[in-house]
């Protein structure tokens, strides 16, 4: 039996929907924690082997950051401190090229995968009108693509820690 928890960090920034800082909080996200080459993947689970997933988002109706990873119980500490530590540094605009790239792509293939999928179009429309935002997904796209480290750090520097939660089914 392997035990195992779910250790989820909250972190907000006033950048409201329509913020033109959003893309910026986007790709640091997705540079902390968006693929398998992002900070947190690279350092917390494969260099440290603290966790079983780690990943990261934007909650843009929220202005919130939602840090979740896999953690076993004893673990959890240090894995903590760690995810604490990698999102001060990217927050400070230090984005990992590859990682940073890897954003970018990813944005790119959700929006080819939009022109196939009238579902997801529908859904991703939908979003962006409750949201206030335009509905063509080039326009997002456009904006992600156009972020520089200084957008990152410029909405690092307003990031905070707002909650941290470890779940777990009691005694390992």
């Amino acid at each position: 039996a392997v035990a195992q928890g779910k250790l989820a960090m909250v972190f907000r920034a006033p950048v409201p929907p329509t913020s033109a800082l959003l893309p910026a909080a986007q790709m640091l996200c997705g540079v902390l924690g968006g693929s398998s080459v992002s900070r947190l993947f690279k350092v917390v689970r494969e260099v440290h082997g603290l966790c079983y997933y780690a990943g990261a988002s934007w909650v843009r109706a929220k202005g919130m950051m939602l840090v979740q990873s896999g953690v076993a119980p004893k673990d959890e500490p240090k894995a903590r401190r760690m995810i604490l530590a990698l999102t001060r540094e990217v927050a400070g605009g230090a984005l990992d090229p590859q990682a940073f790239e890897a954003v970018r792509e990813a944005a790119r293939s959700r929006i080819a995968a939009l022109r196939d999928e009238r579902g997801l179009a529908l859904g991703f429309a939908q979003e962006m009108v409750v949201l206030g935002l335009p509905p063509r997904p080039e326009t997002h796209l456009a904006r992600l693509l156009a972020v520089k480290p200084a957008d990152v750090r410029r909405v690092g520097r307003q990031l905070g820690l707002d909650g941290t939660f470890f779940l777990t089914g009691g005694k390992a």
